[in-house]
């Protein structure tokens, strides 16, 4: 990874993939005919890439191209920079905004549409595994693994034993793969194997170990349940065509936002915003 960032090329390549607007790949020094690219132009390349990164909310303060060429010796900051990268690529897509299906999700008797299409990523996570917790709860009344005023608060300490994930691979995979699930809650780092066994049949993208889970790692399950979402959200089509004129209301307010939040980035503050008014809100 170090070799790789420090070579110029890469981590271009990664920030215009996660966001096409931040940086144009045809700006970026390329090798001719297997050449090296010169330390100048790895310099620029990486100049390049750390503005983008930044203006798009994922630098890491104090992190510049001369710490980027030397990444062997700055492991921990180059690890945050494509941490910061990698979580924007799996979090940006879960907004009401651009997946309208999400306001299967809304509860219209607490909050508007305005304020529910203002919750950050991790929020929306938490409702989603608690939805189709509480569903599985109504459907098997009878089940003694979870109790019937079970709620997930978080998205790695809750998950640690792996019974909520076994759960929820039930819940959203389809019927054709969908895993049983053992009448007795079994120890956390056998459950834990199964989880990961029922994800890689159903090839969730994003894979983690057991390990990952009964630790547990955040950064890692945070990512597991986005890359699951994404792949098997399971939310009702219907209410997502009729959501998506309450999407559209939204869309200018969220080109100001978008554009705000990314000035602050840029500022260098070392801030990590997701959601202009979430993150402002204390």
């Amino acid at each position: 990874l170090f070799t790789a960032v420090s070579e110029g090329l890469l981590l271009g390549k990664f920030v215009a993939y996660v966001d096409p607007q931040a940086l144009d790949p045809r700006a970026l020094n390329v090798p001719h005919l297997g050449d090296a690219l010169t330390r100048a132009s790895r310099m620029q390349n990486l100049t390049l890439s750390a503005n983008a990164a930044t203006a798009i909310g994922c630098g890491v303060q104090g992190l510049h191209a001369a710490q980027l060429i030397d990444a062997e010796h700055h492991q921990q900051e180059v690890i945050e920079l494509v941490w910061k990268l990698t979580r924007n690529e799996l979090l940006s897509p879960i907004s009401p905004d651009s997946n309208p299906m999400l306001f299967a999700l809304h509860d219209s008797a607490r909050e508007t549409a305005a304020d529910f299409s203002r919750r950050r990523p991790e929020q929306l996570l938490l409702r989603w595994i608690n939805h189709h917790v509480h569903t599985f709860i109504k459907q098997h009344p009878s089940q003694t693994l979870l109790r019937t005023t079970f709620a997930v608060s978080n998205l790695h300490v809750d998950l640690a034993d792996g019974l909520v994930l076994a759960v929820l691979l039930h819940q959203v995979l389809p019927p054709s793969s969908r895993p049983a699930l053992p009448a007795k809650q079994l120890p956390p780092q056998e459950l834990a194997q199964k989880v990961v066994e029922w994800s890689t049949a159903a090839k969730v993208v994003f894979e983690v170990t057991e390990e990952d889970i009964v630790l547990p790692r955040k950064r890692l399950l945070l990512a597991y349940v986005a890359a699951l979402f994404d792949n098997y959200p399971c939310l009702p089509v219907d209410i997502s065509a009729r959501s998506a004129t309450k999407s559209k209301r939204f869309n200018s307010q969220s080109r100001e936002e978008r554009a705000l939040r990314m000035w602050m980035a840029s500022l260098g503050l070392g801030l990590q915003l997701t959601n202009l008014y979430e993150d402002c809100a204390s």
